[in-house]
């Protein structure tokens, strides 16, 4: 059975190729990073700027920016490799912002972390006990989920052994280390790491890529972009149902997106490799070029016709029921045309508008289908729709233009074309415009005192009801207090008149005399 990267290593020669494989199969460089506050220790060890660049979790990670000031603590472990609440005691005082240190094995980064936040951690760190991964192979490695991320809600750091072992040397020494965990985006020299998962049939995930797709293309090769589509197992199952999975293969499928509709989660699967194999196909390389500091700049690949149709596509080939492009046709029709829906025939007829080559690519997915799906099914996400930027997860609105923004933010060098296009971003110029005003639109003190008005009717409506219900309760009070009386007179030989009577059936709505001392 497969091993996921997130897993134990495996004992011996297994355990190695495996680390290179989650090694290769990483979706980014991390840049989860330890700065050390005691000098001593920083030399001691020498580390770069008391700094120590680990791989951070695609779980409970922190939003950008933020930092973790705390202790790091540590307590051996009593068998169960940190996977159990009762496997180690570790001791902090109470208010601490208490940074636990463990060790990697025996069950997942999820469960780990899990336990830890169960036993007060403020964070983790979770150091590597192969031997085998370098810290250049670590920060390649994503710390995914076992599908029980969700529930995490700290922050967590992976370090390779190397860089884990002194510290835990130390600790056991009895030396206080206290260091701020941060997950500021780090700026490469010339280009952005972005990674996506995603599926073809998700509508999130379909727009985002669809309206990032512009200012990808403008970034060009300044951007390192890779995209993973969800695939899952159809557990419960030993055959395929409904078409869900790729040649009837349970290991690899997807939920089908419109029910009864025509799409199939096979098809869902198959626009992901066509996506992918247009990408594989038709990369392009830019010239080598200069920095603004006058050094090389080393491009990366990128694929024009892969932006260019995921664009397109999303119009022109949805996995949801819409005739907006159909003009006159017929509802139904265009709903079950294969030409314009999601599907082969309908990437196909995309595909040769741009010019894509369809037989390379159809001759990709044939050839690759299977490593990609087995590959994508590795490296899923506890959620269907995840964007990392930089090895980080990102947590804000997954729109093209504010994850534009974010990566302007980030460039330390570019090309002038570049630097002309994150400034249009930012001024509002460009393809990403804050609002604008609008003479014909309503001015922010006209809002305020529409608001204000609301906000008196409001309290006007509630004052009139609850005096509505304070005379309910006084008129049920009187009832039951002349009642009261009208028993304790027939125990004491009185009869009551019926006019007396009659007050005290007082109907509805009638007005009441409040008894002496009644408010």
């Amino acid at each position: 059975s497969s091993v996921l990267c997130s897993s134990p290593l495996p004992e011996g020669p297994c355990g190695a190729m495996h680390a290179l494989r989650c090694g290769l199969l990483a979706a980014s460089v991390a840049v989860a990073q330890i700065l050390f506050h005691d000098a001593e220790f920083r030399d001691r060890y020498n580390f770069s700027g008391g700094r120590l660049v680990g791989s951070t979790a695609a779980f409970g990670a922190p939003p950008y920016g933020e930092e973790v000031l705390g202790e790091l603590v540590y307590a051996p472990s009593k068998g169960a490799t940190y996977c159990t609440e009762d496997d180690y005691d570790p001791q902090f005082a109470g208010g601490t912002n208490a940074i636990f240190v463990v060790m990697r094995g025996n069950c997942s980064f999820v469960t780990k972390v899990r336990v830890a936040e169960a036993k007060k951690a403020a964070a983790v760190v979770i150091v590597d006990n192969s031997g085998i991964l370098t810290p250049e192979d670590v920060r390649r490695v994503v710390m995914a989920s076992d599908g029980w991320g969700a529930a995490v809600t700290i922050p967590s750091i992976f370090l390779a052994q190397a860089d884990g072992q002194p510290i835990i040397d130390a600790l056991q020494q009895g030396k206080q280390l206290k260091v701020t965990l941060s997950w500021t985006l780090e700026q490469t020299a010339d280009h952005m790491q972005v990674n996506l998962w995603t599926s073809a049939g998700e509508k999130t995930g379909s727009f985002f890529l669809a309206d990032f797709a512009k200012h990808a293309l403008r970034f060009k090769s300044h951007l390192e972009f890779q995209q993973n589509y969800h695939v899952e197992e159809l557990t419960g199952q030993t055959k395929d149902f409904n078409e869900q999975c790729w040649d009837g293969d349970i290991r690899y499928c997807e939920a089908d997106p419109d029910g009864a509709g025509p799409i199939t989660g096979r098809e869902i699967l198959g626009e992901g490799l066509r996506q992918q194999c247009i990408w594989d196909t038709s990369l392009a390389v830019d010239a080598v070029t200069k920095k603004p500091d006058g050094t090389d700049r080393s491009p990366r690949p990128y694929s024009p016709d892969f932006y260019r149709y995921v664009e397109k596509a999303h119009t022109e080939c949805p996995f949801v029921c819409d005739n907006s492009g159909a003009a006159a046709v017929d509802q139904r029709t265009w709903c079950t045309d294969p030409e314009n829906r999601l599907g082969e025939r309908c990437s196909h007829r995309v595909m040769r508008s741009l010019q894509i080559n369809v037989q390379r690519v159809t001759q990709c997915v044939e050839d690759k289908a299977t490593q990609l799906l087995q590959a994508w099914s590795e490296r899923r996400q506890w959620t269907k729709v995840f964007l990392q930027i930089n090895g980080k997860r990102y947590s804000g609105p997954l729109t093209g233009d504010v994850v534009g923004r974010v990566l302007c933010q980030e460039f330390a060098a570019a090309e002038q074309a570049v630097i002309d296009e994150c400034s249009q971003m930012s001024s509002g110029s460009g393809p990403v415009r804050e609002d604008d005003d609008d003479d014909s639109g309503m001015g922010a003190g006209t809002v305020l005192l529409i608001t204000i008005g609301v906000g008196v009717g409001v309290a006007v409506l509630l004052l009139v009801y609850y005096q509505v219900c304070l005379k309910a309760q006084l008129r049920k009070e009187l009832r039951y207090e002349m009642m009261q009386a009208a028993r304790t007179g027939g125990q004491e030989g009185q009869s009551m008149t019926g006019a007396a009577a009659q007050e005290v059936a007082v109907p509805e709505g009638a007005p009441v005399a409040a008894p002496a001392g009644a408010v």
